[in-house]
């Protein structure tokens, strides 16, 4: 009842506590170019997804690494390597087995191998 009169006579009425105060902000995140190594230096596997090691690993070795047109396996993208045909699940490579033509788990080394490298 105070408020509404207090209120009716122009005095400004708080209905609650007062605001916190104002928190210093937290400083700027540093710049990109900060978060980059240098040129010519290599980013850590762990900084990389398992399609930018295939990427890398494809480029290494002069090997393709593109989308397959129209082609998915599960819901998910099916990739050339090389002449090898893969897709990327949970962080694990599948390669398409061409004897028994069923998808199976690989590792990076026999990927390599299959495709030609070494």
């Amino acid at each position: 009842m105070v408020a509404v009169m207090e209120s009716s006579q122009g005095l400004r009425v708080f209905n609650g506590p007062p605001p916190p105060p104002i928190a210093q902000s937290a400083p700027p995140p540093p710049p990109p170019s900060a978060l980059r190594p240098s040129v010519g230096m290599p980013i850590s596997s762990a900084h990389m997804s398992l399609k930018e090691m295939l990427e890398r690993i494809a480029a290494q070795h002069d090997l393709t690494h593109i989308p397959q047109r129209d082609r998915l396996k599960e819901g998910r993208q099916v990739y050339w390597f090389g002449t090898q045909s893969i897709y990327l699940d949970r962080n694990i490579v599948y390669v398409m087995d061409t004897q028994s033509f069923s998808w199976r788990p690989v590792g990076m080394e026999e990927l390599l191998q299959l495709a030609g490298v070494g």
